[in-house]
């Protein structure tokens, strides 16, 4: 809808009703449809907040909020000439401001109804999902309580025959997943099933079949670099045995890796024996916490003792290292010094509980945790 001269007269309307009354001439809301409705409504009595006030003024500011525009005036020049008396009011148009109000509240009545349709179309929405979900959870349910549940028997050991027939006599199914060399079982024996022996399975439910390929040797894998349990798992699906040696301090490992092996990588070692691993223990750093007691004049219940030790092997270069404290966001370095091969340093500090410490060997981060008791 354009606004017009009349548009701006209502506006000024209002603006005087506030100037000269101090209230406005409907309850004041700011929500749209709130506005509506107290639009439906005549405006409120208008009270002069000055004694003063020509009587007139009444008149002209009722004609200004007029709900009918053509009850109103038409320019400015036809309001002020009321005002000063030269021309008469206009007589108020009750039909028009029914109609008006009519009107609005027909176009509230709309937009209340769309609102309950559309609360309606959500509900249905969840409703039919919810009925959607309660159906399939339904389904589910009678499969898993339709179909008989039955134990996977043990068949490692047997041959891939004799583990055929038990399985299905548990009404099980079988398939051959692979093949391996083992050590204890000759070839054509069942090693490993998946689901492993003793798993509850519904009937008729596919078990996989590992088979020895027999006893020979295989070829000894690289595990330099590899973590720990990574080499375990690695070993194990070739039935090697692994033994640690020992570990050793190493700039160029992390703690936990493997360092060197024995046998090399890329030669041949019969299943069952050994491969020598030696792991790395990481940077020579030890790391002691422990609580702080509260002095007379300060609380350092968030403060802990720390006894930091770091020695230099005598087989390294010189090394200067770096120690940074990082809390909240405190980012500070806290020591900085170079120490020559077979050089050792304790350190004893006094830093926030749940800081993160840092320890640099010539730049490279050889040492990271956390304060905790």
């Amino acid at each position: 809808q354009s606004y017009t001269n009349v548009s701006d007269i209502y506006s000024f309307g209002v603006l005087m009703y506030f100037l000269f009354s101090k209230s406005w001439p409907y309850q004041y809301v700011l929500k749209i449809e709130a506005l509506k409705k107290e639009l439906t409504k005549e405006a409120k009595p208008f009270k002069k907040l000055d004694s003063r006030l020509p009587d007139r003024l009444i008149g002209v500011v009722g004609q200004c909020l007029q709900h009918d525009p053509n009850g109103r005036f038409q320019n400015f020049v036809d309001l002020i000439k009321t005002y000063k008396g030269k021309l008469d009011f206009d007589p108020v148009s009750n039909t028009a401001s029914k109609r008006l109000r009519n009107e609005l509240e027909n176009e509230i009545e709309e937009e209340h109804q769309k609102k309950k349709q559309s609360r309606l179309k959500k509900l249905y929405i969840f409703l039919g999902c919810f009925g959607f979900l309660l159906i399939l959870y339904g389904l589910y349910f009678s499969y898993l309580t339709a179909i008989p549940e039955q134990e996977v028997p043990d068949v490692i050991g047997l041959s891939k025959y004799e583990a055929d027939e038990l399985l299905e006599e548990k009404k099980l199914n079988s398939i051959i997943s692979g093949a391996r060399i083992h050590a204890s079982y000759e070839e054509g024996r069942v090693i490993e099933t998946k689901p492993p022996a003793g798993r509850m399975v519904k009937q008729n439910r596919m078990v996989r079949l590992f088979i020895s390929k027999g006893t020979g040797p295989a070829l000894v894998p690289d595990l330099v670099g590899l973590s720990r349990v990574k080499v375990q798992n690695l070993l194990e699906k070739n039935n090697f045995n692994v033994r640690i040696i020992k570990d050793l301090y190493s700039i160029q490992y992390l703690e936990g890796v493997v360092i060197s092996q024995f046998p090399t990588p890329s030669t041949f070692l019969e299943p069952g024996e050994e491969i020598e691993i030696i792991i790395s223990k990481g940077f020579p750093i030890e790391l002691k916490v422990s609580p702080i007691k509260n002095s007379l004049f300060k609380n350092k219940d968030n403060l802990r003792s720390i006894e930091l030790s770091f020695f230099i092997l005598d087989e390294w270069a010189s090394q200067e290292v770096e120690i940074f404290f990082h809390y909240n966001e405190k980012h500070e370095k806290i020591y900085s010094d170079l120490h020559q091969p077979g050089e050792a340093k304790t350190l004893e500090l006094e830093l926030d509980y749940g800081g993160r410490l840092e320890v640099f060997f010539n730049d490279e981060k050889g040492f990271s945790k956390t304060i905790k008791d």
